[in-house]
């Protein structure tokens, strides 16, 4: 009987560790070339988005048009659980291609480009692109500013040697300043369900906030003066299908219309901050306003899935 105790034990082990290893899916993201850099320099590309940042060396010649990066240990491929989460990442994010100069051994920004992984799903396995960079705003200066040691000419030189000059530095023409990355994106073989490849969609759900609350709920464990609303002992989620937006917490009516910032529209309630209004009198957005602004709510720190 121990015998077989034993062995049932060591079979239910081998069984649980083999559960465990789950077949993950390469996901290969090669950048090929950067061309058409402002002035010659070496760089480093940074890959981004639902997986850990990984970052390449840096180039070892500097040039306008660059290639050959290399990835410690192979970061560039992103090994992917297969599962609702990899699709719901893939459909409600992109990755983002970072490309950044060398000044004195640091990275400074050239530019990013965002990718859409989108084809990966039911579409193809390969994903081609050449993008232009979102360049930024210390790149966009150096179109104007001539590369180190062709600033001025030397106005010294013999008559003899200005044949041998170069032609004067003159800035990039507006049209001209582009900088483009080509890279391929694949993975071995589609992502979704084969079964759902002719028929699919992608379902988007945002919760804000919940407001309009009861006072026997918002006021649990609220002390202080003014109110510390930290002190609310709850956390909320929202869950619709399989989706669960998480970490929601109350807050009070300041940082409820703090995180309502940017939102379009407005409202009376809005408008008329200092008189006094009657809730049953608005309308579905006048009142969201209205409770943002005078009540505490409960707000999710992502409300997107």
């Amino acid at each position: 009987l121990k015998r077989f105790s034993a062995a049932s034990h060591s079979c239910a082990r081998v069984m649980a560790e083999e559960a465990s290893e789950v077949e993950t899916i390469p996901l290969t993201i090669n950048v090929l070339s950067v061309a058409n850099l402002a002035h010659p320099a070496t760089t480093q590309v940074a890959l981004t988005g639902f997986f850990e940042g990984v970052t390449s060396e840096a180039t070892q010649e500097a040039s306008v048009d660059q290639s050959g990066w290399v990835w410690p240990e192979d970061s560039n491929v992103i090994q992917c659980e297969p599962g609702s989460e990899l699709l719901r990442n893939i459909v409600s994010d992109t990755i983002e291609v970072e490309v950044s100069y060398m000044v004195d051994g640091q990275p400074s920004t050239v530019g990013t480009l965002q990718v859409d992984l989108t084809p990966l799903l039911h579409g193809q396995t390969t994903i081609d692109i050449t993008g232009s960079l979102e360049l930024s705003a210390d790149y966009e200066e150096l179109w104007s500013t001539p590369p180190d040691g062709e600033d001025d000419e030397d106005d010294d030189d013999d008559e003899d040697d200005a044949e041998e000059k170069k032609p004067a530095w003159e800035p990039i023409p507006e049209d001209q300043r582009v900088v483009t990355v080509t890279l391929q994106i694949s993975v071995p073989e589609l992502l979704a369900p084969a079964e759902d490849r002719e028929e699919w969609t992608v379902l988007s759900v945002t919760c804000a906030g919940m407001y309009s609350l009861p006072e026997n709920m918002s006021s649990v464990g609220v002390t202080g003066e003014p109110l510390d609303y930290s002190m609310h002992p709850c956390q909320y989620k929202f869950q619709i299908l399989s989706e669960v937006l998480e970490g929601a917490n109350l807050t009070g009516p300041a940082a409820s219309a703090e995180a309502a910032e940017g939102e379009e529209g407005s409202s009376a309630a809005e408008e008329e901050d200092e008189e006094e209004v009657d809730p049953t009198t608005l309308n579905e957005e006048e009142y969201r306003h209205y409770a943002q602004k005078k009540m505490p709510a409960i707000i999710w720190p992502h409300p997107e899935t």
